[in-house]
């Protein structure tokens, strides 16, 4: 093989490598950059610390609010844990709203008020409680697999609950109708890791040590493969691509992750998953690297045009000069 094969098969990797790394092909509109920097600009650095230190922590209080609730024995029945049930309405409740949350993100164009999301998120969670209770007491507490029984239900309320909500705006515009089948399509994935994760799970727990540092990295794939897939459908609303992506995909495959290696008795099968995330990591950092340079190129022409429409020669020149250093640095 020559060295100009070599070098072929080396670029054709690494476009292919680039063409799979959904953080390359997300995109921020100008208007978006643009508001960023207005309110970066017009904000306290006091305020701005603040909004990024306080901003996960409801998502922190919902979590740890329903692990600290004292549960009871299941042997003492259903009926006795109405703690948990109650425990249950508070995690589907936020797991609703984050869905018609991200709905009504991904099509603006939809009609779709605070006070409407609320109620959509209250009668589906309380619907669904209702329905998982009643196999409580059919099958017997607690239900096995209640989250992929409990599902279909679930999925059948919001997207009715949606149906309902945007009847005529789907009728009439076929454009709407081109987002809401992208939405549906993006639903459909993010439920698929209901049970692929948990299938995953089981094949994991059944194999040898040796076999378990070998299938763990499958979770590299899976994780790549379903965010290939949410990025195809998140088309029309590129702002939103790093927010879907990172808020399923990361955090649900960071939850099993740290599933598998609790249930995992090999230091080998734990150095292979470690090593296999901070491989990933180390990739994604630079990745953002060159992401800020970007930024901070599209910065430096914001200023040169600023300066050009104010028409004032010095600042003109003193951003010329600014954009050809750091052209020069980079």
């Amino acid at each position: 093989m020559t060295i100009r094969s070599l070098s072929n098969l080396g670029s054709t990797s690494v476009h292919a490598w680039e063409t799979l790394q959904v953080e390359l092909h997300g995109s921020y509109s100008s208007q978006r950059l643009t508001r960023l920097r207005e309110f970066t600009n017009a904000t306290s650095r006091l305020k701005l610390t603040a909004l990024i230190l306080l901003t996960p922590l409801p998502c922190l209080f919902a979590v740890i609010l329903a692990d600290v609730a004292p549960l009871k024995p299941p042997e003492a029945g259903t009926n006795a844990n109405v703690v948990h049930w109650l425990r249950s309405l508070l995690v589907v409740w936020a797991f609703t709203l984050s869905f018609v949350v991200q709905f009504r993100e991904m099509m603006p164009t939809l009609p779709m008020s605070p006070i409407r999301s609320f109620n959509i998120t209250a009668v589906v969670s309380v619907c669904v409680i209702c329905w998982c209770y009643s196999l409580s007491l059919a099958i017997g507490f607690p239900v096995p697999f209640l989250m992929v029984m409990g599902a279909p239900v679930w999925a059948t309320l919001l997207l009715s609950s949606f149906a309902v909500s945007w009847r005529r705006q789907i009728r009439e515009s076929e454009e709407v109708q081109a987002q809401v089948l992208d939405g549906l399509k993006v639903f459909v994935i993010q439920m698929s890791m209901i049970v692929v994760y948990p299938f995953y799970n089981f094949g994991f727990t059944q194999l040898s040590s040796v076999a378990q540092a070998a299938f763990s990295l499958l979770l590299q794939v899976i994780k790549l493969a379903i965010k290939n897939l949410i990025r195809r459908y998140v088309r029309t609303q590129a702002d939103m691509k790093p927010e879907v992506v990172i808020f399923n995909v990361e955090v649900f495959n960071a939850l099993f992750v740290s599933f598998c290696m609790q249930n995992s008795s090999s230091m080998l099968t734990i150095a292979a998953i470690m090593a296999a995330d901070m491989i990933h990591m180390a990739i994604s950092l630079r990745e953002i690297v060159l992401m800020l340079r970007e930024l901070k190129k599209i910065e430096d022409q914001l200023d040169l045009i600023e300066a050009l429409a104010t028409g004032g020669l010095p600042s003109t020149k003193k951003a010329l000069s600014k954009t050809y250093r750091n052209a020069m640095d980079r």
